[in-house]
């Protein structure tokens, strides 16, 4: 029984670390990007940041479970991790539908 009660406890928090890191507008609208296009590349988010927020957006996605980070050349490429989209279908279809919904898109 304790056993279970682990696992259900540690897929609270993982679900907890992904909606606080989904809270905050800019990386919804990056988490939307990359489920359209893909991957991202983290030169490619600008919006008017410096690099350290950018950064610091990117590190919030990749250590909540989002995101994976590769190095291609000299910048990193963000894609989706295949176990968010398998296991938050759900949210990642809402997220890229509001997206779309919005006035003027992304």
């Amino acid at each position: 029984m304790s056993r279970r009660r682990d696992d259900a406890d540690t897929r609270e928090a993982a679900l907890a670390r992904v909606f606080a890191a989904l809270s905050d507008p800019l990386r919804l609208r990056i988490v939307r990007r990359i489920a359209l296009e893909g991957e991202l590349g983290c030169g490619q988010i600008d919006h008017g940041l410096s690099s350290s927020t950018v950064s610091h957006h990117c590190k919030v996605l990749r250590e909540a479970g989002i995101v994976v980070s590769t190095p291609v050349g000299n910048q990193r490429v963000l894609t989706l991790r295949p176990e968010f989209e398998r296991d938050y279908q759900g949210l990642l279809a809402s997220i890229v539908r509001r997206g779309s919904a919005a006035p003027g898109g992304d």
